[in-house]
């Protein structure tokens, strides 16, 4: 998925049009490796497409060619390497980072047990992998981690986030969380709260346990929350969130930071962008400046998102 300039959602829906080596690009990226299928991608192939695109010789094009994300359980990523030996997704991150031209590297979703050694290493030791990480955990019980059928626990868990820190300190982490799953006690509730509070969250998302028909857990009656109770704890797990949220962003006002500038605001003379750390930017520029990465200074940190401006005389303000 090539993720810049607002262009991501054309290429994840599969439907830009007249664009072969783009939708090259979105075949390649959007195999997804599910939970029972393994995609095997060959990481030359990868390579070789994104050196290509790397490589396109109109200015206007590069406008898409800034970032790449790699999503979906991608850590359980395997192919064939440039070698023909197997290639994990560090090996393809290495590869990819050798590309010139290319400035951002990220990958989603991940899965705890699949954060392997040489993978935390690479936070560290490659430049233009951005310093966020999207990690599930889904709740802090291991008793509901159990009986969703999810191979690790909270210790575990904890392990692989004080690692990865000690290899990027300044890793944002973004998770998701079920509240109200068949059984959940308060006791597992206040454990889900405590790992919450132990991580310390720039992003996370969410939800209400809501049964799918034809999983084990939907056929647990006896066992189901009732709603105003799984109401009463989503609510009190997004204040908790949000203000970890909120505080986070905060700590970037009168900091300097790079932009990809993706696509338009809703206000006249405004542009979104990323930062390293996947936040929303809100900036004033004109839209000739999509696609670049410009160095803007935060003037503001919100729940949602951080506002700045762009700082004079950055490689943005080129024509």
């Amino acid at each position: 998925r090539c993720s810049a300039s607002g262009r991501e959602s054309a290429y994840r829906n599969g439907t830009r049009q007249g664009d072969p080596l783009g939708d090259l690009l979105y075949n390649l990226f959007a195999a997804r490796v599910r939970r029972d299928v393994e995609s095997e991608i060959e990481a030359a192939g990868i390579v070789l497409v994104c050196s290509a695109l790397t490589d396109v010789p109109d200015p206007a094009s590069h406008q898409w060619l800034r970032e790449i994300t790699h999503d979906e359980h991608v850590n359980a990523y395997h192919g064939d390497g440039k070698d023909g030996k197997a290639a994990s997704l560090s090996d393809l991150i290495g590869e990819l980072a050798e590309l010139d031209g290319l400035q951002r590297l990220r990958y989603t979703t991940s899965h705890p047990l699949e954060m392997t050694e040489e993978l935390c290493r690479a936070h560290r030791d490659i430049d233009i992998l951005m310093p966020y990480l999207h990690l599930p955990v889904q709740a802090g019980s291991d008793r509901i981690l159990s009986a969703m059928n999810r191979r690790h626990t909270g210790v575990e868990y904890r392990r692989i986030i004080d690692k990865l820190r000690g290899y990027r300190p300044d890793l944002a982490l973004s998770g998701d969380f079920i509240v109200g799953f068949p059984g959940e006690t308060d006791q597992d509730f206040e454990d889900t709260l405590q790992l919450v509070r132990d991580v310390e969250y720039a992003q996370a998302y969410s939800f209400k346990y809501s049964p799918r028909p034809g999983t084990p857990a939907a056929a647990l009656d006896g066992e189901m929350i009732a709603e105003e109770v799984k109401s009463e704890r989503l609510a009190r797990l997004q204040e908790l969130l949000n203000k970890q949220q909120l505080a986070y962003n905060q700590t970037f006002v009168g900091k300097e930071i790079e932009v990809l500038l993706e696509r338009e605001g809703k206000r006249d003379g405004q542009l979104v962008g990323r930062s390293p750390y996947m936040q929303s930017v809100f900036v004033p520029s004109p839209s000739h400046r999509i696609g670049r990465i410009a160095k803007v200074i935060v003037r503001e940190g919100n729940a949602n998102s951080l506002r700045g401006e762009l700082k004079p005389g950055n490689v943005a303000d080129a024509a």
